[in-house]
């Protein structure tokens, strides 16, 4: 069960509130964004409804996941940072805030702008208490819509009925208030002018990486407490559309931008992610790690899942396993904590949490290899080898493998750490964390799920270095006239047939409700089509075009 301190839970239950959440549910996973640097946990005490592994079900696998940072100021050493397990637990206090610090242009060396007293009013908090969500088939709209209007041959009112451009583009928040010395430049835009700044009148738009995206901000500023750093932290959130066997139709992705707004360097600055792996039932779980793959993970620790409490749903026989994955860094060290007391335990300051960051319990012994990773006599260790990765799914060559079943550990309930190794921040720095939650279940077991796990996160790897991009890159509108396609879609609205008239050209047709499914597809169209829609419903129709050369045209047509 997860504990909680009933009185100063219901204190921060009274204080937060999300003005705005977005929602990730394009393939199997189902997210619940709020703008807080605790992934996936609810503001309602031992629930956990936010990250579901199937849509439509309550079967989840985590309860929550969060960013913690340490590092010492280099002006005094002193130890500063900001670490969370979850809302309702014992290190609630020492969370971050929502919204951009100040960042004053300075003097210092390299021109960077980030110097200042890095600070936040409580009204910016309160206006940036949400989150931006944009998908890709709105920006997709948007832009043909766009190029329709720079078009002399393109009419609007045919092509694109009563269009109008959507909240998600109109109020994205590309920009910070410079009257409150804000960064101009926030959430990522697509710039068509060149001019550095949004505007959607002029064909600017959100970059965005996936199919369905959310980005928010925040800060360990905020809050009134001894340890904040004057860090700021991008984040997006975001997944693809994709066949429901492939790997990323169960993954998630989560990217931050840690950005130093202070005036302080700090020495062996630390990022870790920290999760608390809730496989269905919370009681029964194992976990492991695959340091080649820069993941640990959570998995059942027997065939079958159940006995589960509070309302969650059992995933039964064949449970699966859950990764977080590290795409951009190397997983330096990966720790585990357990639901107790002792040096094992959950962190009860800053200083154990710093320990578990790098590699150390929380009284800054080092994880040793074999038995429960603590040596002897406190613990079952008896390797005398300092190790940097706990419970390895592939064993180092001469030594015995090391899993919980070789340790005889008991299956309960489990929190994981994996961090970066320690770097310098200085002013203005930013630090650049990309990370994948792969979700994986077979049909042979709990072992074999673990097993499709060290897979799958090998495809989303690859998926991600070679198509996902770290930069925007703007869509061309000076589309040579010869290229343009010339067409006409006739009736729109209609109520039984659609009508396509074009030049002659060899075309392709794909038409897909509002919700991205796939309604019909022609791979040739000459001169004219006749479409028949007297079975779809009611609603709202992208119609898109295609020709040899790559040009492509999109229609809202509406059926009634």
């Amino acid at each position: 069960m997860k504990t909680i301190i009933s009185l100063l839970a219901l204190l921060l239950l009274n204080t937060i509130s999300y003005t705005q959440t977005g929602k990730i549910d394009i393939n199997n996973i189902d997210a619940t964004i709020n703008p807080s640097n605790v992934m996936f946990q609810t503001l309602v005490p031992d629930t956990n409804v936010y990250f579901k592994t199937l849509k439509r079900t309550n079967q989840t696998t985590i309860f929550s996941s969060a960013v913690w940072i340490t590092g010492l100021r280099s002006v005094d050493s002193n130890l500063q940072g900001s670490y969370q397990s979850y809302i309702f637990g014992s290190n609630f206090n020492n969370t971050f805030s929502t919204g951009p610090l100040s960042c004053v242009a300075g003097s210092g060396t390299g021109g960077k702008k980030d110097f200042g007293a890095a600070t936040i009013s409580s009204s910016q908090e309160t206006l940036w208490n949400k989150v931006f969500c944009a998908n890709k088939w709105d920006i997709e709209l948007f832009v043909n819509w766009y190029l329709c209007t720079q078009d002399p041959f393109c009419d609007t009112s045919i092509s694109f009925p009563s269009y109008t451009i959507p909240s998600s583009i109109l109020d994205w928040p590309a920009h910070g208030d410079l009257s409150e010395s804000q960064d101009h430049n926030l959430a990522p835009f697509v710039d068509i002018d060149s001019d550095g700044n949004y505007n959607p009148n002029n064909g600017d738009h959100p970059c965005i990486k996936g199919d369905q995206y959310c980005w928010f901000v925040i800060n360990d500023k905020g809050l009134s407490l001894d340890s904040r750093m004057g860090i700021e932290i991008h984040v997006e959130v975001y997944s693809f559309d994709k066949d429901s066997l492939n790997p990323l139709s169960n993954t998630l992705f989560i990217g931050r931008d840690i950005i130093n707004r202070s005036t302080v360097t700090y020495n062996e600055f630390t990022v870790g992610q920290f999760t608390d792996f809730d496989l269905g039932c919370a009681d029964d779980d194992y976990i492991g790690s695959m340091p080649i793959l820069n993941s640990y993970y959570g998995y059942n620790a027997d065939p079958i899942d159940d006995n589960c409490y509070g309302g969650v749903s059992q995933y039964g026989t064949n449970p699966p396993a859950q990764s977080v994955t590290f795409l951009n860094k190397t997983m330096a060290k990966s720790m585990f904590y357990d639901n107790s007391v002792g040096v094992q335990s959950a962190p009860n300051n800053l200083m154990e949490a710093h320990n578990y960051l790098n590699g150390k319990w929380n009284d800054g012994v080092p994880l040793h290899y074999g038995g429960n990773g603590y040596p002897a006599p406190i613990g079952t260790s008896i390797s005398g080898v300092v190790y940097n990765h706990i419970y390895p799914f592939s064993t180092p060559i001469g030594i015995s493998p090391w899993t919980e079943f070789t340790a005889g550990n008991p299956a309960g309930d489990r929190r994981m750490l994996g961090s970066i190794a320690p770097t310098t921040l200085a002013p203005g720095d930013v630090i650049e964390l990309d990370l994948a939650y792969v979700f994986s279940r077979s049909d042979s077991g709990n072992l074999k799920s673990v097993d499709q796990l060290y897979r799958d996160i090998q495809t989303v790897q690859s998926f991600y270095n070679d198509s996902i991009s770290s930069t925007c890159q703007a869509f061309v509108l000076s589309v040579p006239e010869e290229n343009l396609i010339a067409a006409k879609v006739l009736p729109n609205p209609s109520t039984n047939y659609f009508t396509i008239e074009t030049e002659g050209k060899s075309l392709r047709i794909d038409i897909t409700a509002i919700d991205g499914k796939l309604i019909t597809s022609e791979l040739e169209l000459n001169q004219s089509a006749r479409i028949d829609a007297t079975n779809w419903s009611d609603g709202l129709y992208l119609l898109k075009l295609y020709d040899e050369r790559g040009n492509s045209k999109v229609w809202r047509i509406i059926k009634n």
